[in-house]
């Protein structure tokens, strides 16, 4: 959900993420790899989003491993 205070042209950004996903598919680490100018206020809102998602684990000779993977959230009005 976007702060009430981020006026619309920030809501249309696109941020590039990193995300670690666990052996049971949630994402425990989070980092920005592109951090866009002047849109702070999106920055903690797209990490509480990609906090809740949760994929399919990586698998390794079929068992579940933990995986780096990259993101991109799109926020639009």
């Amino acid at each position: 959900r976007w702060p009430a205070d981020v006026p619309e042209p920030a809501r249309q950004v696109k941020l590039r993420m990193s995300a670690v996903v666990d052996e049971h598919g949630r994402v425990t680490d989070v980092g920005v790899l592109d951090w866009p100018d002047d849109q702070n206020k999106v920055i903690v809102p797209a990490i509480q989003a990609l906090r809740k998602w949760e994929y399919k684990p990586g698998l390794r000779n079929g068992t579940p491993v933990k995986v780096q993977i990259e993101v991109v959230v799109a926020f639009e009005p």
